[in-house]
């Protein structure tokens, strides 16, 4: 019965049906652009040999989850926009809980991943000389495991109840972004702690890493930025969601909340669009790669 007053108010304007139309078909071109985009990232990180191997392996569960997002996300929204602009009532309902689902999914493990990530840079400056006896690969690789297990599974709950999903995708996303900003505060404090020690100074030696590598403040600090920006696009593609979620939760359901709602989700799956042009445009090992097999991928 929710699904029928949900396709109703989706229907109530000819303004919505215009919407929805615009977002189906968007969607169907956004997805071919994010396969491209994420699949050129993932084939630049597997030749890129300069990456350290965690990092590697936390940027691409990032890749894999948008990938998932262009083959999974982006369709069912567009058969669940075009079902309601056709006035298919059916397939609308049919199509909704996967959609739902998979949705909840994909996003509690990009949230997941971009948490790894700033903790991986945050202890990356606090270990310095012990970061890679301590942040292993097999590590890495069994968090990150663990992150899509959970955030595959976690999300069946929509089968029993929509309001507990909700309410646990609403906790887990609070909880990464406060890790998260947290982490990055420590370090840009940490950074500019280091940079005074530095005017002080003058000159101090830099201290060594695993293997004989001189620590780097500025590519360690590089990378940070770019960690950074990625998780505010991250923000900014989902903060217009929550706010309609928000809205919803406040004022009720309603035509204008609902097209509101398929809206702000649009801009939570451009989000897999813009996460490679940030790779290429900020790290240049990968933009190199990228470089390199662009003209294989074209041809």
């Amino acid at each position: 019965m929710y699904c029928h007053v949900r396709f109703s108010r989706l229907r109530e304007t000819s303004s919505s049906i215009a919407v929805c139309t615009f977002l189906g078909i968007a969607s169907v071109v956004l997805a071919i652009f994010t396969v491209f985009g994420n699949s050129l990232i993932l084939h630049a990180l597997r030749k890129c040999q300069t990456l350290h191997a965690p990092t590697k392996a936390l940027l691409c569960s990032l890749a894999l989850s948008d990938l998932g997002v262009a083959i999974l996300v982006f369709p069912l929204f567009a058969v669940y926009c075009f079902a309601a602009v056709f006035n298919n009532i059916e397939l609308f309902c049919a199509i909704r809980r996967p959609y739902a689902i998979v949705a909840f999914s994909l996003g509690s493990v990009s949230f997941l991943t971009m948490t790894a990530i700033s903790l991986d840079r945050y202890y990356a400056f606090t270990l310095r000389l012990r970061y890679r006896q301590v942040i292993t690969f097999k590590r890495v690789v069994f968090l990150l495991a663990a992150c899509w297990a959970f955030g595959l599974i976690w999300p069946l709950s929509w089968l029993l109840s929509e309001k507990i999903t909700e309410t646990v995708v609403t906790v887990i996303i609070f909880c990464c972004i406060v890790i998260t900003a947290i982490s990055y505060i420590k370090i840009t404090i940490g950074i500019r702690r280091h940079q005074r020690q530095i005017l002080a100074q003058q000159t101090i030696p830099a201290p060594q890493q695993h293997g004989g590598n001189h620590f780097s403040i500025g590519q360690y600090k590089k990378s940070v930025n770019t960690m950074e920006l990625i998780f505010c696009l991250l923000i900014a593609c989902y903060l217009p969601y929550f706010t309609a979620v928000v809205v919803t939760m406040v004022i009720g359901s309603n035509s204008s909340v609902m097209l509101a709602w398929n809206i702000t989700s649009a801009f939570v799956y451009l989000n897999s669009l813009l996460n490679p042009l940030v790779y290429c445009w900020r790290m240049r090992e990968i933009r190199r790669e990228v470089l390199i097999a662009l003209p294989c991928f074209t041809s």
